[in-house]
């Protein structure tokens, strides 16, 4: 797959959507958006995945964000 060649212009926009907790679904959105990514780009998505990871870790920190969307994040984790 070639996604990767955007992904330096996809992840901007994903990462503002984890912080779009006032709109729950578009956060859920974006972290169903990683993990497919993840399950399509494999070990090409690990330059990433730090970045990825602390997000994800913040967002599940955060009390404001609607509780259906944690679970999804666990997933998303493995």
């Amino acid at each position: 797959m070639n996604f990767i060649k955007y992904i330096d212009h996809v992840l901007p926009f994903i990462y503002e959507a984890f912080n779009n907790h006032s709109e729950y679904q578009i956060c859920s959105a974006a972290v169903g958006v990683i993990g497919d990514l993840s399950c399509s780009l494999l070990d090409k998505l690990a330059p990433y995945c730090d970045q990825i990871m602390t997000r994800l870790f913040t967002c599940l920190a955060n009390d404001k964000l609607h509780r259906s969307v944690k679970p999804q994040i666990l997933s998303t984790f493995g």
